[in-house]
């Protein structure tokens, strides 16, 4: 007798079933191709249940094979976002390499280098906090100079923790070794990483008049305490759902166990960004002054023609006011740190510079002054401080023969063309083309010094 399987999803109940023994309803010529529905029974109740559970066995063993062997599936089908970092005894944190967007070795790379010619070091201004990874600066500094780039900047690092990462670097065996130094929290960075978290204690400070001054500043306003409530703001934690839910019982059991949920999970998400799609340049705007104005004061808003950003003055100023004892010290601190990883590399025959990246308010105040503007005045404190850092640093490297290259100048030119080289929120890290602004002016430099010295006897 010749049967005949309906097709589709009756295909697969009819294999199953048939396999399974259950009998399978014979198609006549004057029947229709769903006719079984009309005689269903108990047993092929049991049939399809077997075919749901099968299939639904299959796919999880499927996904959790491909979890197991892909890390790109695996963070598609996780519960939630993939934490970026990971603990780490010395340094606090280090990069997750389980992150799509990360090599090997925890790095933003597309994969871990033996050797390198060009290793650059710095947070997340290096890293490219808001840019896609081969927009990040030290990338667009590959294709630009045709020299192997790796990308070693870490979000929240500053010039101890790269000191520590140094003789990692040049492992590589690069020609060049580039230091970002970010003057809107490297300060504080190496403060809290010699001070506070007590690691590379040598480079701590033995003058009894410096401690004194910093335990006395301590007591009177913790440091750590005053910028992370100053932080909340700058990432606009004023203004939060309070509305999200969170999923209890047999949802949150199959979100965590079932590779199958984690793909629809995966789906819905993809789904929903797209169809979102991209706020117009005028409603983005409306958003950030709606929020500047739950920021108390926090936030400052500029506008200058096609030129419109939020300012964080307040943020920033708390780590770069040069009278405060324990921000001073961090100046000396990165001084010491930058010297020592300046040998470093000449012990390992790198070339070795740093890269100074200003704050996005110095930028907009050294590009467009006061001029009546009330946010610009607001950051007039925040611009003279930091040029007093500045002056102060670019001293110290020039007694101790380490070159620096400094960004200030090109990304006030990118900004003056109308190409703002930051976003139009309160976010301080550079766009795709600040990052190419840096990348450029760096690129520049270096070829610059090597031309100087294929000419040098």
């Amino acid at each position: 007798m010749e049967i005949h399987f309906p097709h589709s999803l009756g295909l697969l109940y009819s294999a199953f079933t048939y396999y399974a023994g259950y009998g399978i309803v014979v198609a006549k010529k004057n029947m229709a191709s769903m006719a079984w529905l009309s005689k269903w029974s108990a047993k092929h109740t049991l049939g399809s249940l077997t075919v749901l559970v099968l299939t639904i066995a299959v796919l999880e063993f499927s996904l959790s094979v491909a979890s197991s062997t892909s890390k790109t599936v695996r963070v598609l089908l996780s519960p939630g976002l993939v934490d970026p970092s990971l603990p780490d005894p010395v340094l606090g944190l280090r990069l997750n390499p389980d992150v799509p967007d990360h090599d090997e070795a925890g790095f933003r790379n597309a994969s871990a280098l033996k050797s390198a010619d060009l290793v650059a070091l710095g947070d997340s201004q290096t890293y490219g906090i808001g840019v896609a990874r081969e927009q990040a600066w030290p990338q667009q500094l590959s294709a630009l100079s045709g020299q192997s780039t790796y990308n070693m900047g870490v979000p929240g690092y500053g010039p101890v923790h790269e000191l520590v990462l140094m003789r990692r670097a040049t492992t590589l065996r690069p020609h060049w070794v580039i230091e970002a130094f970010y003057s809107g929290n490297d300060l504080y960075d190496a403060y809290n990483m010699v001070y506070t978290r007590h690691q590379v204690s040598d480079l701590r400070s033995t003058d009894q008049a410096i401690l004194s001054a910093i335990e006395k500043a301590e007591t009177e306003s913790s440091l750590d305490q005053t910028i992370d409530r100053l932080f909340q703001v700058y990432i606009g934690a004023f203004d939060f759902d309070n509305h999200q839910r969170s999923a209890t019982g047999m949802r949150q059991y199959l979100s965590e166990h079932s590779k199958l949920w984690g793909l629809l999970r995966a789906t819905r998400r993809v789904v929903t960004k797209n169809s979102n799609g991209a706020l117009p340049a005028d409603s983005t705007w409306s958003q950030q002054v709606s929020r500047a104005q739950r920021s108390n004061g926090l936030w400052e808003l500029f506008e200058r023609g096609s030129v419109r950003t939020v300012l964080v003055p307040e943020y920033r100023l708390s780590a770069l006011k040069m009278e405060d004892p324990r921000i001073h010290e961090g100046l000396r601190t990165s001084i010491e740190a930058l010297t020592r990883m300046a040998s470093i590399a000449q012990d390992t025959d790198a070339r070795f510079t740093i890269v100074l990246i200003p704050t996005k308010e110095l930028v907009f105040y050294d590009t467009f002054g006061g001029g009546g503007n009330g946010a610009l005045l607001a950051v007039a404190q925040l611009a003279q401080e930091e040029q007093k850092m500045w002056n102060e640093l670019k001293k110290e490297l020039h007694l101790r023969g380490i070159s620096y290259i400094d960004t200030l100048p090109a990304l006030r030119e990118s900004l003056s063309a109308g190409e703002s080289p930051y976003p139009i929120g309160a976010d301080g890290h550079p766009t795709a083309q600040g990052h190419k602004v840096i990348a450029a002016t760096v690129w520049s430099a270096i070829a610059a010094t090597e031309q100087r010295s294929q000419h040098t006897p």
